[in-house]
């Protein structure tokens, strides 16, 4: 089954919907992190220095499951990699495609949820840095 056509499926059902929604807004901020920080070559210790904080919140930053990260922690990681912060609101089911957004991102493989109700995506891609503006 497609990801967009199992999405689009489980999506009738409004807690489904709502519980993918906000573990994908934090999973993005995660995969963003690792992705930006790889890209520069860069350790979790060395990115922890640019921004004045330890390799361990570096670590909790890119873990998906963290939710304790705010606009200030962003903000430095955004200027230690020379980037924008941006903090948009969309519709929910509205591509990345169609948001104003600097690096587009898209998933190529399935989903699954574990025993706490969490969902995961076992692979994001990036799709050849696209720029916007």
């Amino acid at each position: 089954m497609k990801f967009s056509d199992f999405l689009k499926e489980e999506s009738k059902d409004k807690s489904f919907k709502d519980a993918f929604y906000k573990e994908l807004e934090v999973e993005r901020v995660a995969v963003e992190i690792a992705f930006y920080r790889e890209k520069a070559g860069l350790t979790q210790q060395e990115l922890a220095e640019r921004i004045g904080t330890s390799q361990s919140a570096i670590a909790r930053l890119e873990d998906p499951n963290y939710k304790g990260y705010s606009i200030k922690q962003l903000r430095k990681i955004a200027d230690a990699f020379d980037l924008e912060l941006v903090v948009t609101y969309r519709e929910k089911g509205v591509s990345l495609n169609s948001t104003v957004a600097s690096t587009i991102y898209h998933v190529e493989s399935t989903v699954w949820k574990n025993k706490k109700g969490r969902f995961y995506v076992t692979e994001i891609k990036s799709d050849n840095e696209k720029k916007v503006g």
